[in-house]
């Protein structure tokens, strides 16, 4: 039986708030609670300013009995990466060297996408829960950068996007009586 009116408000926000990689990377807090990072950088031995760090919340509300809204948002600090300052041509091996800056002395523009979702919830008969879902990933459509790729000759360096453009999904997903 549904309520008219009623409102179920779920709001919650990952573990990684804003925590430097060495702490993230392959680690435990209190709670057994283990963490998980995305960036190659926390991998590497970078000097404790080039830190970098992820944010990510979520939040759902629910509508009625039927209806489940929600939004999240990930964010992260741009990654550290060593640069190509210039190259040199090798004649005996007919190709560009090329010369590096300072290790880990710049760094990728920083991330940010917002995905959106609504899920229905059904039951068409005993012991049946349906589920009607859509979802909007990246509905911003922010071309984020995930590294630079360098030309032939290192004159120019281009960015290479992550692979997820706006992507809009749905379905549905039943249990059935078998």
């Amino acid at each position: 039986m549904r309520t008219r009116g009623a409102v179920r408000l779920t709001i919650g926000w990952n573990i990684l708030q804003t925590l430097p990689c060495e702490v993230r990377s392959g680690s435990e807090l209190p709670l057994g609670l283990g963490l998980w990072s995305p960036c190659n950088a926390c991998t590497t031995r970078a000097a404790p300013q080039s830190f970098h760090s992820v944010t990510s919340g979520r939040r759902n509300r629910g509508v009625g009995n039927w209806l489940d809204a929600g939004v999240a948002y990930r964010a992260a600090t741009g990654v550290p990466f060593t640069p190509v300052l210039d190259a040199a041509f090798d004649p005996n091996r007919g190709l560009w060297e090329p010369v590096y800056g300072a290790p880990l002395s710049e760094r990728l523009p920083r991330y940010a996408r917002i995905d959106l979702s609504a899920s229905v919830l059904q039951s068409y008969w005993s012991d049946n829960t349906t589920v009607f879902f859509v979802s909007v990933m990246n509905s911003l459509d922010r071309p984020n950068v995930r590294e630079y790729r360098y030309s032939r000759d290192y004159s120019e360096r281009i960015p290479l996007k992550t692979p997820f453009p706006r992507s809009i999904y749905f379905g549905v997903t039943t249990t059935l009586p078998f």
